[in-house]
């Protein structure tokens, strides 16, 4: 009975060891660094669409931003202006910046 349990032990052992040193291609580590996607240059290939919704995400980033800060919603886009936001971020022609209080947003009008 003893030889019987040494040996299913052995076994067993032996069995377990070649498990661990078994590997998967996969599992050897990456072996190609990550790909980096780089972005678009400003205003390059935008459709005026996107290129509003990227202007519009920009100017409420700088409400965030102020809110944050201040505690508090800007009285007015020019003040947003003054704090946080660049002059060159201007509405796209036709369009104004104007400031939703109940949903905490700039918007175009």
């Amino acid at each position: 009975m003893a030889k019987l349990f040494t040996l299913a032990l052995s076994l067993l052992l032996v069995s377990s060891g070649f498990a661990c040193r078994k590997r998967t291609p996969g599992a050897a580590g990456p072996t190609e660094a990550p790909q980096l996607v780089q972005a678009p240059a400003p205003n390059a290939a935008f459709t005026p669409q996107q290129n509003a919704e990227e202007i519009l995400g920009s100017m409420n980033e700088a409400l965030r931003h102020y809110m944050a800060e201040k505690g508090k919603v800007p009285a007015s886009i020019e003040e947003l202006y003054v704090a946080h936001a660049s002059k060159q971020i201007q509405p796209p022609p036709g369009k104004r910046f104007v400031l939703n209080p109940k949903m905490m947003s700039v918007e175009y009008r």
